[in-house]
């Protein structure tokens, strides 16, 4: 029965590029401690490890495979440039009567080896071999999320998932990007809203980290036909009887995207916001009992919202700057009419009003006693007759 075993010790290198036949000088006749039948098959105290001659390349040792076929002495050791330099292999080849015969290989390089055991009339039945232990290597993977229009182009930034290790050999990790921040049902670019197109969710959306990749996940967006709603807000003044006492105020018209939220808008603590309103001469205060419920609020999609404010007459001014176009009471007229009639004793005010001489009451007085002393006069006559 003829076999071929194999162990791996030391570090490993390329093997060198060209065609090499194993260097039989150091072979040793000796089973070096393996006991038992070798035909291909593990038995108990044989290497644990069996590649059957059946024309497959295995991989032994990182960067490297072996491989023979079935009935063929040769086994071909190949090596790649990820193998790491300086590694020997120690082969060892069952014979004729189940002697052994130790070969030893150094890879070197990147290239092919050939091991040719027919001259010890050993025929390929399978290999057995013990690798020396590795640690496993760390592998590493990440993930990235596009946002694109249907025509492939981005409208949004690309996000990027944290880059996972892992040990070779271990289960991937797992990433999610459905119901996650990740996840967007629209997005605005250029002033347009965009729409996921849910028809187009992508199969990987959630998955499991690839070793060594990247994987790219894309969401596709289109555009609403009709994407834009405006509204509008007009803030009234009234009496306690509903009458205006004030210009209404109307607020900007603002738009908005179908299935963004309505933007707000405030009258309170602005200066739409009237504690006082002077009309038609009165004074009305602000009824705070009576603040509209919307005072503040948000816009309504193609409506008008109606905020009003309430006041109430106020009885009596708080200051003459109020009361200058407030109607006086009949009462309020009574320190004008006192003062007119102070000015009658003041005696620079009398006499701007007494005549002055050479003016009509001046001349009646001369009259008078003129008259006076003609009637003097007529009565002395009348004595002395």
């Amino acid at each position: 029965m003829t076999c071929i075993l194999l162990l791996i010790s030391g570090p490993i290198s390329g093997i060198h590029a060209s065609h090499v036949t194993a260097d039989t000088l150091q072979t040793q006749a000796t089973p070096s401690g393996i006991t038992g039948r070798t035909d291909g098959i593990i038995h108990k105290g044989q290497p644990k490890k069996q590649i059957p001659g059946n024309g497959q390349a295995y991989q032994i040792a990182q960067g490297i495979t072996v491989s023979g076929n079935q009935g063929s002495p040769e086994w071909i050791f190949t090596a790649d440039e990820t193998a790491i330099p300086n590694t020997t292999f120690t082969v060892y080849v069952c014979g004729i009567g189940n002697s052994y015969v130790i070969y030893t290989i150094t890879v070197y390089g990147a290239g092919t080896y050939v091991l040719d055991a027919s001259q010890y009339g050993s025929f390929n039945q399978g290999l057995s071999l013990e690798a020396p232990e590795e640690q496993p290597a760390t592998v590493s993977g990440s993930v990235r999320v596009h946002y694109v229009d249907e025509a492939g182009r981005p409208i949004a930034a690309v996000e990027n998932l944290e880059t996972l290790s892992w040990l070779e050999g271990e289960p991937a990790p797992q990433y999610q990007t459905l119901n996650t921040p990740l996840y967007r049902e629209s997005i605005t670019y250029n002033g347009e809203r965009y729409k996921l197109d849910t028809s187009l969710i992508p199969s990987n959306a959630n998955g499991f980290y690839l070793p060594n990749q990247t994987i790219t996940i894309t969401y596709v967006y289109k555009r609403p036909v009709s994407a834009k709603l405006k509204g509008d807000v007009i803030v009234h003044y009234v009496d306690e009887h509903g009458k205006n006492i004030a210009n209404d105020q109307r607020l900007s018209t603002l738009s908005w995207f179908v299935g963004e939220t309505a933007p707000a808008y405030h009258t309170l603590d602005t200066p739409l916001y009237q504690e006082k309103i002077n009309y038609e001469g009165k004074v009305y205060e602000l009824d705070v009992n009576k603040l509209p419920s919307n005072a503040n609020g948000f816009y309504l999609a193609n409506q008008t919202l109606s905020v009003t404010y309430i006041y109430k007459l106020r009885a009596i001014p708080e200051n003459p700057e109020e009361a200058s176009d407030v109607p006086r009471a009949k009462e309020d007229s009574l320190p004008e009419a006192k003062a007119d009639t102070s000015k009658l004793l003041d005696n620079s005010y009398t006499k701007e009003k007494l005549p002055k001489t050479g003016e009509k009451s001046t001349s009646n007085i001369i009259s008078l006693i003129g008259s006076g002393i003609l009637l003097a006069l007529y009565c002395m006559i009348r004595r002395t007759q």
